[in-house]
């Protein structure tokens, strides 16, 4: 199996997140609510979306393979989380684990793709970003 969390490939995820994100914000400061929902369908929907070439076998063989990539970082994912939070406009306060959580779960729901009815996956997820953005907004 192809080392998937390879420097280079890390290093085009992260490029590929970075063009999303400028995409998205589409020269504003900050997400508004539509550009969010831009934001997360690029991240969750598009090709750009390295989970959805993962199946859960493929998930568990890095997890075992590479424990450390998939522990829990509480220091490194408040720091990413509440970096990508101050680029969102949200109109509340949120708390930075929930929605951390929120988006673990949409990725774990695309690693798990295979056990989804495939002709409404599309619009379970844009339920699940929804939701997301309805947390985020009023």
């Amino acid at each position: 199996m192809p080392a998937i969390f390879n420097e280079q490939n890390k290093t085009i995820y992260e490029e590929r997140l970075l063009e999303a994100l400028q995409e998205a914000f589409n020269k504003k400061e900050k997400l508004d609510r539509a550009a969010a929902r831009h934001f997360f369908r690029i991240q969750f929907l598009s090709e750009q979306n390295i989970y959805s070439y993962l199946s859960s076998e493929d998930y568990e063989y890095l997890k075992a393979r590479c424990p450390e990539l998939f522990q829990i970082n509480p220091d490194s994912d408040e720091k990413s989380t509440k970096w990508l939070l101050d680029k969102i406009d949200s109109t509340k306060e949120c708390d930075w684990k929930l929605f951390s959580n929120y988006v673990k779960a949409i990725v774990t729901v695309t690693i798990n793709a295979e056990n989804l009815y495939q002709d409404i996956y599309k619009e379970t997820i844009e339920l699940m970003i929804e939701g997301l953005l309805d947390y985020l907004f009023d």
